[in-house]
């Protein structure tokens, strides 16, 4: 069963549309141990696999010129 089926669901108007190539600024909770902290890279959009309501997209991290 979808999720998107028993729910509905408007799409935001703020989110731009993205596509693959297009650079993009990320932000994510990561770290571990006891405490998280937010952090933020800047990367190249690789992948976007769009389903709905889960879409998935994959980044590739630039890190001092380096990819």
């Amino acid at each position: 069963m979808d999720i998107g089926s028993l729910i509905e669901v408007e799409p935001n108007p703020d989110i731009p549309e993205i596509r693959p190539g297009d650079a993009v600024r990320v932000k994510f909770k990561g770290g571990g141990g006891r405490r998280d902290r937010a952090q933020v890279f800047e990367g190249t959009m690789i992948v976007v696999r769009r389903s709905g309501v889960g879409t998935n997209f994959t980044v590739r991290q630039v890190f001092h010129g380096v990819g």
